[in-house]
């Protein structure tokens, strides 16, 4: 049987590149490498710890083979769950999370745009 979904997102989404990091701050402890990346959102792999997402918190990205960096923007978490363990006894659990961007400025936007030309290495 053939299914004929229709993939309801809006925007590409694009694998990111080693080396593409997320960090939730302030005082969240959750930075994980880059997953995948759209002009709406992303999704990042971190290590499971006992840290909640504080009230108002902010989303830095940034590459670190090359400098770059976004700063303070505002998201709202979409999703967040354990991922399967690649190595049966290790002690750490890895988690995935989405989050959907917020009130991107223009300057944001482009950032976002230079960082999906410059360090995505393919669409998923």
């Amino acid at each position: 049987m053939i299914n004929n979904t229709k993939n309801k997102r809006k925007f590409k989404r694009y694998k990111a590149k080693p080396g593409a990091y997320a960090l939730i701050r302030p005082k969240c402890g959750k930075l994980g490498q880059i997953l995948e990346i759209s002009r709406k959102g992303l999704s990042f792999s971190y290590i499971e710890n006992t840290d909640n997402i504080p009230n108002n918190p902010i989303l830095d990205i940034l590459f670190i083979h090359n400098e770059f960096y976004i700063d303070k923007i505002l998201f709202t978490p979409v999703f967040d769950y354990i991922l399967p363990k690649q190595f049966p006894t290790s002690m750490l659990n890895m988690r995935k999370q989405g989050l959907r961007f917020d009130n991107l400025s223009s300057s944001d936007k482009n950032k976002i745009n230079y960082f999906i030309k410059k360090y995505t290495s393919c669409k998923v």
